[in-house]
């Protein structure tokens, strides 16, 4: 009896000293965990997870008011695993959309190189070709701006304007197109 006694005692000890504070350790994994995903822009390609994992370390805040350093555990662990799970889909996000931003630099690319020979190569209506000068130099702005984000957050804003440039630029080509051919049979 004693012996269950002393027993019951050391478990009641370590149980005590094991829950004595907040669990600092896991607290500073979320922390780290939650500002890697910042810093690879999980505010801009991975919002719900980021949300999810400030969420988890508010309450984590809130278990650590209370006392309850159990909860407060778990929290930290939960916002450090939604912070890592921000972190790599901001990286997976951030690489699509820089493939598809490279996809559409050389698309635009040929597009372009097709517009300035058939300026220079071909006749059409005025309307028509200053429209297509008009594509060419917003198209040219637009990859510039392309060239300059490189690895930055600002890769959906980007792609967008890639997107409509190059739409742009391929509707005014076809314009001039069809405009020289009915100017050329007409």
């Amino acid at each position: 009896m004693r012996r269950v006694t002393v027993f019951v005692f050391v478990c009641f000890l370590f149980t005590c000293v094991g829950c004595s504070g907040p669990p600092q350790k896991e607290r500073q994994q979320a922390d780290d965990a939650v500002a890697a995903a910042r810093a690879a822009g999980a505010a801009t390609f991975a919002p719900g997870e980021l949300l999810a994992a400030e969420t988890a370390l508010k309450a984590y805040d809130a278990a650590v008011d209370q006392r309850d350093f159990s909860q407060a555990l778990s929290s930290a662990l939960e916002a450090r695993d939604h912070g890592y799970a921000a972190m790599k889909t901001a990286a997976d996000q951030k690489a699509i959309f820089a493939a598809r931003r490279d996809a559409l630099v050389s698309d635009t690319k040929a597009l372009l190189a097709v517009a300035q020979t058939h300026l220079t190569s071909e006749k059409s209506s005025r309307t028509a070709t200053d429209r297509l000068r008009r594509s060419i130099r917003t198209a040219n702005t637009v990859m510039q701006e392309a060239g300059a984000t490189a690895g930055k957050d600002d890769l959906k804003v980007v792609v967008s304007r890639l997107v409509t440039a190059s739409e742009g630029l391929r509707k005014d080509l076809a314009a001039f197109e069809a405009a020289g051919k009915k100017r050329a049979t007409g």
